[in-house]
């Protein structure tokens, strides 16, 4: 007949057994804490790629509001400087015309009334002509007489149609001086009242944005502290389970401290269990008996 095998604490087959049940608690521990680790971390990674999913296209929507926005602005601003263009080249046009035609009234006068006085002129030489030389003397000096006055009279003529000429034009200089400042003016506020309006919306939305992100970043805090807190927690169970353990079978007087030693070293380095390994009082009894 066959012994039967000696499963004792003392004995090695009762070590080895010791051993294997510590290595298969320490690989279960292990495997729960890789599975507690990926659901968490699954579960994290779907959360984060939605918040950012949504930001992206918040900051999308914004940039096609801005640009439509900008675009319309910038639309509006060429309408309305090509009107105002429009309007002071016709305004140019006409005061040019009406220019032109008061230049053009006032020659046409002055060649009538010059060619009327050239025909008198003719005519009373011509009659003075068949009259005695002092006739003609007298005739002349009253020509030169006459002659000095009319030039008189269109010197004055010509410097009073120049200088309303000169007014009229300085008038409507001023005028279109006045109404490009004007429209000048408008155009500034209306570009500082649109810039203003979109500095505004930029930072109320990047104010948004800043509070969201704060927002989703102190929850990631808090999850991946809530997840630290919780490994610690088992780690730290984890640890005095084992501590446990080896103290009961350190105190178990059948288990003698070499057998002890060689499980330790299977599962766990030996210079993390130093203090464990030191025998206790009553092994070095046994050992001195």
């Amino acid at each position: 007949m066959g012994r039967r095998p000696n499963n004792k604490p003392g004995s090695p087959q009762g070590n080895c057994k010791v051993a294997g049940t510590l290595r298969r608690a320490v690989r279960r521990v292990a495997g729960t804490l890789r599975r507690a680790v990926r659901k968490v971390a699954g579960t994290l990674r779907r959360p984060v790629r939605k918040v950012a999913g949504t930001l992206r296209r918040a900051v999308r929507r914004v940039a096609g509001t801005l640009r439509r926005a900008v675009r319309k602005v910038a639309g509006t601003l060429r309408r309305a400087v090509r009107k105002v263009a429009g309007t002071l080249r016709r305004a140019v046009r006409k005061v040019a015309g009406t220019l032109r035609r008061a230049v053009r009234k006032v020659a046409g006068t002055l060649r009538r009334a010059v060619r009327k006085v050239a025909g008198t002129l003719r005519r009373a030489v011509r009659k003075v002509a068949g009259t005695l030389r002092r006739a003609v003397r007298k005739v002349a000096g009253t020509l030169r007489r006459a002659v000095r006055k009319v030039a008189g009279t269109l010197r004055r003529a010509v410097r009073k149609v120049a200088g309303t000429l000169r007014r009229a034009v300085r008038k409507v200089a001023g005028t279109l001086r006045r109404a490009v400042r004007k429209v000048a003016g408008t155009l500034r506020r209306a570009v500082r009242k649109v810039a203003g309006t979109l500095r505004r919306a930029v930072r109320k939305v990047a104010g948004t944005l800043r509070r969201a992100v704060r927002k989703v970043a102190g929850t990631l805090r808090r999850a991946v502290r809530k997840v630290a807190g919780t490994l610690r927690r088992a780690v730290r169970k984890v640890a005095g389970t084992l501590r446990r353990a080896v103290r009961r079978t350190a105190r178990n007087p059948d288990l003698p401290p070499a057998a002890l030693g060689e499980c330790l070293l299977l599962l766990l380095p030996q210079e993390d269990f130093a203090v464990l390994l030191a025998p206790p009082p009553h092994a070095r009894a046994f050992q001195a008996t």
